[in-house]
């Protein structure tokens, strides 16, 4: 037979065997356009050899695939995309991914996996995004990640790491977001972190750190735009703890055992933008914590259960704070009168689940916000009437009434003057100012009256020696005398004003 015949003959069979190597399994949701490959919660208990083998992205979550090896993965060269969270995974061999050179993103979250084999990365020299989370590695082999030279993101938190060795991430060095959070961490790996140039989000949350020097943070990773430090207890912060992370925009020292904060705590984050505060057992909040924060844009201060006091000029050194929540703080009863009003750029405001019963319209200025104030136990009466009439424009949510019993569960927004008792309010107020002013009249006048009684002889007198006596008929008219008629001496002769004039002594 001719051998281009022979060919032509072959090509059905090629046909035939490239569709049974584009088997889609049971359960799977195949697109040989998009190349992609959707196998989550297919009860799969191996890994698909027949998929397309030209396929960029495979999802194999939920799933049984206990382990993978090299025969495995190795025929889909042009994988970008592959995750196999939550199979319960038990191991991955040595060169499992050699071949995956495309591959930027692995997500191997949520299994089982005791420990990392040596070279299990090699060949994933494109990869960017890699999920080791919610495994039981107790640790991480030196030289385990030098083959990932492009890594950006690395997920390990949620495993049971106590430390990392010096050398433990070397050869991450593009590494920019890591999380060690969720571990049995009781110090923070410095030498580890210092392979890491230009590592700036870092997250040490849910740790047993206990302790931490002055400038120890800005040693490790001086690059940091992001750190979060919650859930460990090592309040109370020394002076100086941030001391080299002078580029620090977002810190989360939620839940860290902080009862007390002053000018030190957060000294050197200049260009701070995001603080979050909750969970810590603060009883008063005052402006020097936050005295020099002066780009703070968002602050959360959330489920302080000592919470009780938020002194007037809190955020006076604050003008860039554009969200603020303060949030499910049991304790917290009032909020200073202007405590919000001026800051220009505030627009989104949380007062959600705190004990508020009233608040003052100066408070904040209301109409350039969005504010929410559910969950508190708020007492409709005339002190919350600026809040029922409102436009229907400001975005002010939540204010439902807890008090008096026959407006309970009502929207304040929803309520009158009249609901309000501010009728009656009005009347009694009008009532005691002219009481007021009749009584004051009153005193006045009894004071002149008894100021007269008691100065009577000398204001007769000051007034028999006014000039002015006669021009306004003051002066008693003398009458005649007539005979019978009693005298007093004050009528007879008048020292001051004689009535007879002298006779000169030579005309005696």
């Amino acid at each position: 037979m001719p051998r281009g015949r022979s060919s032509l003959l072959l090509l059905p069979l090629a046909a035939l065997l490239s569709a049974a190597a584009a088997f889609c399994p049971p359960r799977c949701e195949c697109d040989d356009i998009t190349l992609t490959a959707d196998c989550t919660g297919a009860q799969l208990d191996s890994f698909p050899i027949t998929l397309n083998p030209r396929l960029r992205r495979l999802i194999l979550v939920d799933n049984a695939i206990r382990r993978l090896d090299t025969s495995m993965v190795s025929s889909y060269t042009h994988l970008e995309f592959l995750d196999m969270r939550r199979n319960g995974m038990l191991s991955v061999q040595a060169n499992s991914f050699e071949r995956q050179q495309r591959l930027l993103e692995l997500r191997l979250g949520q299994n089982q996996l005791g420990q990392l084999e040596e070279g299990v990365f090699n060949g994933l020299r494109r990869l960017r995004v890699l999920d080791l989370s919610a495994n039981q590695l107790r640790e991480v082999p030196d030289d385990a990640l030098r083959p990932l030279q492009m890594l950006t993101d690395l997920d390990l938190s949620e495993n049971r790491l106590a430390a990392l060795s010096r050398d433990a991430l070397s050869g991450a060095v593009s590494l920019r977001w890591l999380s060690l959070a969720s571990n049995l961490l009781t110090a923070v790996p410095t030498e580890a972190l210092q392979q890491l140039s230009q590592l700036d989000d870092l997250s040490l949350a849910g740790n047993s750190i206990e302790r931490l020097s002055a400038g120890e943070l800005g040693r490790a990773a001086p690059a940091l735009t992001q750190l979060s430090l919650a859930g460990n207890r090592i309040a109370p912060l020394p002076g100086g703890v941030f001391d080299g992370l002078a580029g620090l925009r977002q810190l989360n020292v939620a839940d860290i055992g902080l009862d007390s904060a002053d000018e030190e705590t957060f000294a050197g984050l200049d260009r701070l933008e995001e603080l979050h505060l909750s969970g810590n057992p603060l009883s008063r909040l005052g402006p020097a914590p936050l005295e020099r924060l002066h780009r703070l844009t968002l602050l959360s201060v959330r489920a302080c259960p000592g919470l009780n006091t938020i002194e007037p000029d809190t955020f006076k050194h604050n003008l860039a704070l554009a969200t603020l929540r303060l949030e499910e703080n049991p304790n917290l009863t009032e909020l200073p009168d202007k405590l919000l009003l001026f800051l220009p750029l505030l627009r989104s405001l949380s007062l959600h689940a705190n004990s508020l019963s009233s608040l003052t319209e100066s408070t904040a200025d209301w109409r350039n916000l969005a504010a929410d104030l559910g969950g508190n136990p708020w007492r409709c009466d005339c002190a919350l009437r600026w809040l029922a009439e409102l436009p229907p424009e400001v975005n002010i949510s939540g204010a439902i009434c807890a008090a008096p019993d026959r407006l309970r569960g009502s929207s304040v927004r929803g309520l009158s003057a009249e609901d309000l008792d501010c009728g009656a309010a009005d009347s009694s107020s009008v009532g005691l100012v002219i009481g007021l002013s009749v009584g004051a009249a009153v005193l006045l006048l009894a004071l002149a009256v008894g100021a007269c009684y008691r100065y009577r002889r000398r204001l007769h007198k000051m007034f028999k020696v006014l000039p002015w006596r006669e021009r306004v008929g003051l002066k008693r008219k003398q009458e005649p005398y007539h005979r019978g008629q009693t005298y007093y001496c004050h009528d007879m002769y008048d020292p001051i004003h004689p009535r007879d004039k002298p006779i000169p002594v030579t005309e005696l």
